[in-house]
């Protein structure tokens, strides 16, 4: 019998009208099996972060019979690397990353690929290491810090290497510095090295922005500018681009410096001067008696090896292309954190990609 209006008035619900009283337990079914999702979830992030620690521990134990001759080098390495080249080489050796780097790079990206495989490169140039057949053996780790350090597995582990290293990236190009150390003679670890680099583009829209000086108001002093801004200009350049250049380059020098100091360090507290003459490595200002001793390498002016990242099955690159140089003395004063520091910098601009590339040289004893 069809339901109709009149059975409603006799107190018959329609069909569709009937409601069923939900089971209590219902609602604890659906909890269990969010908490079934959730725990699943969990442990498959913990056997992935199990597995790469097994993979690493097992690096660090393996033994390789190839010959290790490391000759080193009495130079800082700069290593440019870009996307383009990092992904070439990781499809054709997976080995330069581990695989905790390599579940790092699906999160981090590209650019840190890049900065890793540009790091390995630079600490084994600086140490005379073949980078295709022996950069596997290198494991770029962070300190409590978050500086960037260069440990070792077998064989090279018992060879007793050291490497100061500093990386820095922007944009789908990433660059490392490297100095092999000597540890022959149980000598302690006295130089740090910082690298940054700043494409010239992103000043370029600020002094466009704002002009000068407030495009760089945040990060350079008035005695700043008046060592990066005097002297000759290149003759036919655009006053803009000019500005943006000296802008980057200031911007690259004083993030080199953070960087080889550990960070902590105010920019408004480092100053920058040039280098008047090649035996001079204390800044002006600065006493000779109170400015940290240089070691050997130190004494005069650096000369950075700038070199690009080879990758496997092209020709040996050439190494990137420079338009301008700035050598410059840099020091430290911060009475409050009782920071005192002193060293050398020299910061290029690139032709490709057309940025400033800073590399920072410091004599960390006291």
């Amino acid at each position: 019998e069809s339901w109709a209006p009149e059975r409603a008035l006799a107190g018959f619900p329609a069909p569709w009208a009937t409601t069923r009283k939900a089971s209590p337990w219902a609602g604890v079914a659906i909890l269990m099996g969010g908490g079934l999702a959730i725990a699943r979830g969990c442990w498959q992030r913990l056997q992935t972060r199990l597995l790469a620690t097994q993979t690493k521990c097992a690096s660090l134990g393996r033994v390789s019979a190839e010959p290790l001759e490391p000759l080193g080098s009495d130079l800082p390495v700069c290593m440019y690397c870009n996307v383009h080249q990092a992904d070439q080489t990781i499809q054709q050796q997976q080995e330069l990353l581990t695989s905790a780097e390599r579940l790092r790079a699906k999160i981090k990206g590209s650019d840190y690929v890049a900065s890793r495989l540009a790091a390995k490169a630079a600490a084994c140039a600086a140490l005379g290491l073949d980078f295709h057949s022996q950069g596997r053996h290198l494991i770029i780790t962070n300190a409590p810090s978050g500086k960037p350090q260069v440990e070792f597995s077998e064989p090279l582990q018992s060879l007793q290497l050291q490497a100061a290293v500093s990386l820095s990236h922007d944009s789908g190009h990433a660059v490392a510095s490297s100095w092999g150390l000597d540890t022959q003679n149980d000598q302690p670890v006295t130089a740090a090295v910082g690298v940054d680099i700043c494409l010239v583009k992103r000043m370029q829209r600020l002094v466009t922005r704002y002009g000068l000086p407030a495009a760089g108001r945040h990060f350079l002093t008035a005695e700043d500018y008046a060592q990066l801004f005097e002297g000759p200009r290149d003759c036919g350049m655009d006053e803009t681009a000019w500005q943006a250049e000296r802008l980057a380059m200031g911007w690259a020098t004083k993030e080199a410096v953070i960087k080889a100091m550990g960070g902590g360090v105010k920019p408004s507290t480092i100053a920058l001067y040039h280098a008047p003459d090649p035996g001079r490595t204390a800044a002006p200002g600065v006493a000779s008696d109170s400015a940290p001793s240089p070691c050997p390498p130190l004494s005069g002016r650096i000369q950075v090896r700038l070199q690009q990242m080879p990758v496997p099955g092209s020709p040996t690159p050439r190494a990137p292309q420079t338009l301008r140089m700035l050598e410059l003395l840099w020091s430290v004063e911060d009475a409050e954190q009782g920071l005192h520091a002193a060293g050398f910098a020299q910061t290029v601009i690139l032709d490709h990609p057309y940025a400033a590339l800073a590399n920072v040289i410091w004599d960390t004893r006291p």
